[in-house]
């Protein structure tokens, strides 16, 4: 089993704290080629009002880059007695001790909750963790990072304090560990906040609140593992088997999209729809090492962006000389690259047949095109490691975009938990 402390390439430590007692807000909506995504009048309303998730009770199945399926979820297991506890955090422990001893009157939130931690394998399902010391270990830093937690409620609503006399405000009716399941059943599910509120016996404006909340915490927390590795260490941790030609590889990158609802007005439609897809959508930049490690997530774009422009935006500033990054044709920036010193692996474009009919390329072409297929294809898995949190592959409301940059981040770092893509 991984230590949380090998999250990254061979899993970096932790960065020390934050400064406690900071307001986490949300931040304000990515500008995709200078146009709104949402109108201002449905963001406001969605910040004044409580996070709603899209209702996707009518929407089809999601939609992969690369074709990929969305595994089903394996039916719940009554609760069984034993209940492993070796590894939460006390707070949580304590309240899995109490539980377990009453057999009667027991409420639905603690059942859920209950059924959540039964065994790895439910908390991998409903959470996207797979281990209780990685659950722990996350939620340790959370706490000791947050110390007074500021309730988020709008730009133009009053934040509350955890401390705020309990006369100026609604008693806390989860702890703080319930909380943060809540949030990680949100991201990992994709839950409709009226369903999330049924499970822990809340109300929905109050759900939406702590979902906005710590969804903020944990990007702020997990952002310090989301580390970009030196040339160095990636070269350090290949494969034995890795090909000689592409050693110098330090990233592979790809652009992944997220199908959105249909934005309001036309300049945000015409920002987001992708050709690609045939659907508005927005795009993300992901790299990974060699070995499959998420290392970098770019902020969100509209779908109507190209790749070349979200490199140049987001990651061309991280090139050093001597660099190798690997990428699809989307990527035409050879010359960018070139500009830093750095070097592009791309599989080659093919060429009018001396005949004038039909596209050709050499048997070194070819060759190419299949090496760098076989390495390029840890990212596309580690893009559906990402799409298998429900948050990314349900068909994100217009509601979520000023959180959407956060819950990537929390999400690419999630999927880093899992078994290693590529032993190295």
């Amino acid at each position: 089993m991984h230590d949380v402390s090998d999250a990254v390439v061979c899993r970096p430590t932790s960065a020390a704290h934050q400064e406690n007692e900071e307001i986490l807000q949300v931040s304000g909506v990515q500008d995709w080629c200078e146009a709104e995504v949402c109108s201002e009048a449905s963001l406001s309303t969605s910040l004044n009002t409580g996070l709603v998730a899209a209702d996707v009770s009518h929407t089809p199945a999601p939609y992969a880059d690369h074709e990929y399926t969305q595994d089903r979820l394996e039916p719940v297991h009554p609760v069984d007695a034993e209940v492993q506890t070796d590894h939460l955090p006390s707070n949580s422990k304590a309240f899995c001790s109490s539980t377990l001893n009453e057999n009667d009157n027991i409420s639905q939130r603690l059942q859920f909750i209950q059924i959540v931690l039964q065994t790895e394998k439910s908390l991998k399902r409903y959470t996207g963790i797979g281990s209780k010391t990685f659950l722990s270990g996350i939620f340790d830093m959370a706490e000791s990072n947050i110390g007074n937690i500021y309730y988020w409620k709008g730009s133009k609503g009053n934040n509350v304090s955890e401390k705020t006399s309990t006369s100026k405000r609604k008693k806390k009716e989860l702890t703080n560990f319930q909380e943060y399941l809540l949030t990680l059943v949100y991201i990992r599910q994709g839950f409709d906040l009226a369903v999330i509120a049924d499970l822990f016996e809340i109300s929905q404006t109050w759900a939406g609140i702590i979902v906005k909340s710590w969804i903020n915490i944990l990007a702020k927390v997990l952002n310090e593992l989301l580390v970009y590795p030196s040339a160095a260490t990636v070269r350090s941790y290949l494969p034995p088997d890795y090909p000689s030609e592409y050693a110098d590889t330090r990233i592979i990158l790809d652009c992944t999209e997220f199908f959105i609802t249909t934005p309001g007005n036309t300049s945000s439609q015409a920002a987001t729809f992708s050709s690609y897809k045939h659907h508005n959508t927005v795009k993300a930049l992901i790299g990974v090492t060699p070995t499959g490690v998420i290392t970098f997530v770019s902020k969100t774009f509209g779908g109507n962006t190209s790749d070349a422009h979200i490199f140049q935006s987001e990651f061309i500033s991280r090139l050093e000389p001597g660099d190798a990054v690997m990428v699809d044709k989307g990527f035409n920036i050879a010359d960018l690259a070139l500009e830093y010193g750095a070097k592009l692996y791309i599989p080659p474009f093919t060429r009018n047949k001396s005949g004038g009919k039909g596209k050709t390329l050499n048997q070194n072409e070819i060759k190419t095109t299949r090496d760098i297929a076989r390495l390029r294809v840890h990212v596309e898995r580690a893009i559906r490691r990402i799409k298998e949190f429900k948050i990314l592959s349900n068909r994100i409301d217009c509601k979520l975009f000023p959180l959407l940059d956060q819950i990537l981040v929390i999400v690419a770092v999630l999927s880093n938990f899992g078994p290693p893509l590529v032993e190295s």
